[in-house]
């Protein structure tokens, strides 16, 4: 079937739901910080992939700013919209210096708007299956600690473990985050 006649007589929320389907197993990576954090991450293609598979041309990405510069990093926001519907996302990447000149600014760019993408597609809610679990655990561990004050990520509202506590403490990061929304440019001098 024509993936833009699939597109054309769905709602959006039935292609929400769709976008928002478990990625196959492979399609989650894994990288480890430290002895203590591992990060797990779906590469953007996959991302990019499901898009035209599911949205065809009712999908587009767009830098919304410039790119803002900071010592080592950059960081870019974009704007991903699903037939009409648009979320920002953030993203950031290192910048390597030799002499005083910058000496991978477009692969850095590059890497900041994929991540930025990676983001915006979180807001849609696609790969929480694959990397947050679903709504209803979420909810399930809320109920479980009602009245307890439990430290919760920033942006995606988990609840932090012990073990993701004391590695931000270690690293001198004051904001929660859990290791999958630990911005990249905290994690600069690790």
């Amino acid at each position: 079937m024509d993936p833009k006649a699939q597109v054309d007589d769905t709602t959006f929320s039935d292609l929400l739901e769709s976008l928002q389907q478990p990625f196959p197993k492979e399609a989650v990576k894994h990288r480890k910080i430290s002895d203590s954090l591992t990060i797990s991450y779906i590469e953007t293609d996959n991302y990019v992939e499901r898009l035209n598979q599911m949205a065809g041309q009712h999908w587009s990405w767009r830098l919304s700013n410039d790119p803002v510069f900071y010592d080592r990093d950059v960081l870019v926001i974009g704007t991903l919209t699903i037939m009409g519907a648009k979320r920002d996302g953030i993203g950031t990447a290192p910048l390597k210096n030799q002499d005083g000149r910058t000496t991978n600014l477009k692969y850095a760019l590059r890497s900041a708007s994929q991540d930025a993408l990676r983001d915006a597609c979180d807001l849609f809610g696609m790969g929480w299956t694959n990397l947050k679990g679903s709504r209803s655990k979420q909810q399930k561990h809320r109920n479980a600690t009602a009245g307890v004050a439990v430290p919760t990520c920033q942006k995606c509202q988990e609840p932090l473990s012990e073990s993701q506590i004391t590695w931000l403490k270690e690293h001198h990061i004051t904001l929660y985050f859990c290791e999958n929304c630990v911005p990249a440019h905290f994690k600069k001098d690790i």
